[in-house]
């Protein structure tokens, strides 16, 4: 995939991200994670920060909607 695809598939994630209800987090992060963690071995700095923001985004999620705290952890672990 070109890295040009890959940006602009992470930005409908974090899109999608926004749009989606708390309860169903879990479920999108689950499919979400290990394609955002394989893009960070991408040398391209803008695709790195969009994997960055959805980290940030689910981090602070977690902080909202508890239920989410123990993927994050798990999460952690992989980065």
């Amino acid at each position: 995939m070109a890295e040009e695809e890959q940006e602009a598939l992470l930005e409908r994630f974090l899109t999608r991200l926004a749009l989606t209800d708390d309860s169903k987090l879990e479920s999108v992060l689950k499919k979400l994670l290990p394609y955002a963690i394989s893009c960070l071995s991408s040398p391209r700095q803008s695709i790195k920060q969009r994997v960055c923001c959805i980290y940030l985004f689910f981090s602070l999620a977690s902080l909202f909607y508890p239920p989410l705290s123990s993927v994050i952890l798990l999460l952690l672990l992989f980065v």
